[in-house]
């Protein structure tokens, strides 16, 4: 059984011995992720007190009556009756092309960086492993991410509580992809949830064991976040995989195939 302790540690001396490109790594993680680096945001306000308000009397304007609007005509709401629903399904389908060409990018993108930690733990590994996905099994890993991102935007829609469950449920599936990238859907659905079975909890309290590190990232504007959470965040990450895959008698992972 795994200890948070022993992940920890295993991750620390990680991404030491690999620093700068862990580092680099976690930061397009972050950025995929939606984790902004910036945690100071509100901080710089237009400064100053704020404006008094200004009176009527103030500017020497007199009240005026406001004039009462003039009743649509049936010409304009017809208008309006074509109009809207048409602005809608234009915003919906840029908000579907949006997320569609996010997807292509951003899902095999985070598969080769989960790839790189999970690598880096036996032996400093190479940029070129956040490629890796574009290069093996592409297909089959966009189509796996995209159903698992689409789940969880349900999810998260219907109810808030189950919405993370399910996304601690689906945690490790990236990872299985960065392993094998050709993995039919429901196995990798399937996998990672065995994975997880019985670990959903102790996942969550390792999260937030960094909660320390996340208030220290605030208080320097991320900098902390940059240089050392984050890598260090990311490598336990895949230390937990690997545990929760292997257990003890784990193989050396640098034999999964090379980008």
């Amino acid at each position: 059984m795994w200890t948070r302790s022993e992940l920890k540690s295993k991750a620390k001396v990680a991404f030491k011995a690999n620093y700068w490109k862990s580092v680099l790594v976690a930061i397009l993680l972050s950025i995929l992720l939606g984790v902004g680096m910036g945690t100071a945001r509100g901080q710089f306000r237009s400064g100053g007190q704020e404006a008094e308000p200004v009176g009527i009397e103030q500017v020497g304007i007199e009240e005026t009556a406001v004039p009462e609007p003039e009743p649509m005509s049936s010409e304009d709401a017809r208008a309006l009756l074509i109009v809207t629903p048409l602005l809608l399904l234009i915003v919906l389908a840029v908000v579907v092309v949006a997320f569609l060409i996010e997807a292509a990018v951003a899902n095999p993108l985070e598969v080769g960086a989960r790839r790189f930690f999970v690598h880096n733990l036996h032996q400093p590994a190479q940029m070129r492993e956040v490629l890796y996905a574009f290069d093996h099994g592409y297909r089959p890993v966009l189509k796996t991410m995209i159903i698992r991102d689409l789940r969880l935007i349900g999810w998260a829609l219907l109810f808030v509580i189950p919405g993370i469950v399910k996304s601690y449920e689906y945690r490790m599936i990236p990872y299985l992809l960065a392993e094998r990238p050709d993995l039919p859907t429901d196995e990798a659905f399937a996998e990672s949830r065995r994975l997880m079975m019985g670990n959903k909890w102790n996942a969550f309290v390792l999260d937030l064991s960094f909660l320390g590190w996340g208030l220290l990232s605030a208080i320097t504007l991320g900098l902390a976040g940059v240089l050392y959470a984050n890598p260090y965040k990311a490598q336990t990450d895949a230390a937990l995989y690997e545990a929760l895959r292997y257990g003890d008698g784990m193989p050396n992972l640098t034999e999964l195939p090379e980008a």
